[in-house]
């Protein structure tokens, strides 16, 4: 069984995926790690390490699904694929295959669900007249109506 990991990151802004690459053995060295969405065949990133110094990786990014958005960093723990400026076709489940010298390959799980803010809110009185540019004095103790509209995607 594959684990899964849900991340979640905000349209239009920096999401990170992560994918743990460290080997189960001391000497052991990642070879190549393989990010796929969910569905397809073919690599959609690589981080090659093959032939290479770690720090001297090849990289590769689909043209056709992050582009020049994507990176791979080992910075962390667990490495992560950066994905800038997230679009909502960006959504799914991805996986990330880690090749190790001599351990099996690894697989992990990344759902990605991405949240897209609402708009900004609009504040109306009764009578529908837009109260956000025109503010007037209200008696204190009398009623006020107020109607809050915000357009965005519900869940």
């Amino acid at each position: 069984m594959v684990p899964v990991t849900s991340v979640h990151g905000v349209l239009a802004r920096q999401v990170m995926l992560p994918c743990d690459i460290t080997p189960l053995e001391r000497d052991d060295a990642v070879y190549i790690v393989l990010w796929f969405r969910e569905g397809d065949g073919e690599p959609l990133y690589s981080f090659d390490v093959r032939g290479r110094q770690f720090g001297q990786a090849k990289l590769w990014s689909s043209p056709t699904v992050f582009d020049n958005r994507a990176f791979f960093s080992t910075a962390y723990h667990p490495a992560q694929l950066k994905v800038d400026n997230i679009k909502i076709s960006d959504e799914g489940m991805y996986r990330c295959r880690v090749d190790f010298r001599n351990s099996p390959t690894r697989n992990l799980k990344i759902n990605l669900t991405i949240i897209v803010p609402p708009e900004r809110p609009i504040i109306y009185e009764t009578n529908r007249r837009e109260k956000a540019k025109n503010v007037e004095a209200y008696n204190e103790g009398s009623d006020v109506v107020l109607i809050c509209e915000v357009a965005g995607v519900s869940m």
